[in-house]
Formats: structure tokens, C-alpha cells, sequence
């Protein structure tokens, strides 16, 4: 899969039981340097817990270059129309969660 400028931004490959067969990721892995002062996860350790963190995403809001879409557009194609899914139906702040769908 490609960005509207050419930019691969998915790949990828599917095999039965593990059959060898060398794997889009095992090969990007393969061809990645090894990280020399790994930053984001710098101060995680495994195990870690965190509290819960409120997100925000709005229907129109714009993500950048690595995020080409908005939510509405996304919904449009994903879901079958519903009140739920209808930016003016959800009062605000309102999660838009599992247990509402």
C-alpha cells in the first residue's frame, strides 16, 4: 500500500505454521540498523503499569502525513450508518467506546 506520493506505507506477506519462508517483517528487521540510544521506550521496563490516559481524536481533526484521513471519512467506509457514529450524536466529551457500539 502507498501514500498519493508514492511513499510505501504497508507491507507485507502471510504463511501457514511457519513455513520458513522468509516474512515481510523478518525482513525489514533484518534490514534495520541496530538502535544506537533508543529514546520512547527508554524509561519503560517490562512489566510496567501506567494509569489510565484520556485521548481525544475528533471527527475532522487532522493527524498529519502519517495519519492521510479523517475519522468521518474512515467511518463512512467501516461502519453501516448510525447514530453512534454521526459526529453531531455524540454529546461532548462523550467516549465513543466498546460498550456504546
Amino acid at each position: 500500500m502507498t501514500k498519493r506520493d508514492g511513499t510505501e506505507i504497508l507491507r507485507g506477506t502471510a504463511s501457514i505454521d511457519g513455513d520458513g519462508t522468509e516474512t515481510a517483517l523478518t525482513k525489514r528487521l533484518g534490514e534495520l540498523k541496530p538502535l544506537a540510544d533508543p529514546v520512547i521506550l527508554a524509561d519503560l521496563k517490562v512489566g510496567m503499569k501506567t494509569g489510565r490516559q484520556t485521548v481525544k481524536m475528533d471527527f475532522d481533526q487532522n493527524m498529519g502525513d502519517l495519519y492521510p484521513f479523517f475519522t468521518a471519512d474512515k467511518l463512512k467506509v467501516i461502519t453501516e450508518p448510525s447514530r453512534i457514529t454521526r459526529r453531531n450524536s455524540i454529546r461532548g466529551g462523550e467516549p465513543l467506546s466498546r460498550s456504546r457500539c
